[in-house]
């Protein structure tokens, strides 16, 4: 969250960046319900371990998503590795 809400303070125009954090907010709590809506019955289907190898392999994907797609985080992760 903490991250979504500097780059929009940093990329976004004036008086723009109300909208944006508002709209940024709202998907993130928007995203948190239905992440919970679905916790329940995946937590009834299977196992722990098998809940946290689901989220280990969504945050893997979204991580992949967000380096291929946001440019400038591409690139410090780059250079993150080759010091």
């Amino acid at each position: 969250m903490v991250p979504l809400s500097a780059w929009v303070q940093h990329c976004v125009d004036g008086r723009q960046q109300g909208d944006m954090l508002a709209y940024s907010n709202f998907v993130v709590f928007l995203l948190i319900l239905i992440s919970a809506g679905l916790f329940g019955p995946i937590v009834a289907w299977f196992d722990t371990e098998t809940v946290w190898l689901l989220l280990c392999i969504i945050i893997i994907i979204v991580q992949l998503i967000m380096l291929r797609k946001t440019k400038e985080m591409g690139e410090k992760f780059i250079t993150l590795f080759k010091r």
